[in-house]
Order: structure tokens, then sequence, then C-alpha cells
């Protein structure tokens, strides 16, 4: 998969998609599974120690601006509710860059994201070990629209909480595997 956008990556230039405007906001329902996985391993398709723990996300996102030609920013708001093996709420604020252009949108709109930000859980989640409350949050996550009809969209997400490496005074952390809906307005 990772071979896969980093080649859509070097073929966006060829793309005849002309940068959309972009509404202001848009509201994402995600669901997922826990992975005990690395997050780059998850990334390179080499994850699958899921684990029986869930979540369910509501976000909120709101464009911020362009980049150069196929960056989009957007700033997000997120409630994580954790159940399963753990059960907590978690709130997550991150910035978020898009990469909107690749050849062949005009069959399948595509938008790869990755993310940002900090995260807080309203108490110390057990499946992270020796974590604390307030940690970094991260996400990658690829998109989905029919062309012509960008305001609705399938994602799928890799939702990721962390000590970055002992940054956060920890290096526990989680990852979970989401999919949803997003719609933009």
């Amino acid at each position: 998969m990772v071979k896969l956008l980093l080649l859509a990556l070097l073929l966006a230039p060829l793309s005849s998609k002309a940068a959309a405007t972009e509404t202001p906001w848009s509201v994402t329902a995600l669901a997922g599974q826990f992975d005990d996985s690395r997050f780059l391993d998850i990334l390179a398709a080499d994850g699958g120690e899921t684990g029986p723990s869930y979540m369910g996300a509501a976000i909120l996102g709101r464009h911020l601006g362009h980049g150069w030609d196929g960056v989009v920013w957007e700033g997000e708001a997120q409630l994580v509710r954790h159940w399963g093996k753990q059960s907590h709420w978690e709130k997550n604020a991150a910035l978020v860059v898009y990469w909107t252009r690749f050849p062949w949108d005009h069959w399948l709109d595509t938008r790869i994201s990755f993310a940002q930000g900090l995260s807080r859980a309203t108490r110390r989640p057990p499946l992270e070990e020796n974590t604390r409350r307030l940690l970094h949050y991260m996400h990658a996550d690829i998109s989905f629209s029919p062309p012509g009809n960008p305001r609705w969209s399938l994602v799928t997400r890799l939702h990721h909480r962390s000590g970055v490496f002992g940054l956060y005074g920890t290096e526990g952390g989680s990852n979970f595997l989401t999919a949803g809906l997003r719609y933009r307005f």
C-alpha cells in the first residue's frame, strides 16, 4: 500500500484534476478495532494483531486553506468512545494535510491525509501500558468519493496515540484500524 501511494504521488502531476473549491466543514463517523502492531507496520500492510477493543469517533473538520496545487489543510476536533478491553472517552485536536490529486480521480476521487495533534483520554488506557492521559495524536487515512460528488466519501483511517518515543514521558501508545463515512458541507 505504501508503494502504491508513493507511485500515485509521483504520477499526481499528470492528473488533470483542477483544485476543487473546498466546502468549509466536514463531519466524519468512524468505527474500528485495536491493532497491537506498530504504526509503520500497519501502513505497510504487515499488521493484523487485532484485539477485543473497539472505538467509535465523531469528527468535526474545518477547511483552513490550500497549500501548493493538490494540498489542502484542515483542522479536526474529535470525540472518541472506547469499549471492550478499555472503556473511556478520548478528545483529540489535530492539524490535517490532504493530498487531493491522483491520476485516476476522474474514475474515483481519492484523498490521502496525515495528521498531527494532541489526544487526551478521560483515564489511562490499559492497552497502552505505562501511558499517560495526554499523548500525541496522529493519523493516516485514505478516502474515496464518486467523481462529481465529493460531499460523501468512504474513509479508512489508522488512528494512533503515542508518547512519541518518550517525548511525553512514556513510550505507551495504541493503534486502531477504522472505517466510516465523511460528509462535507
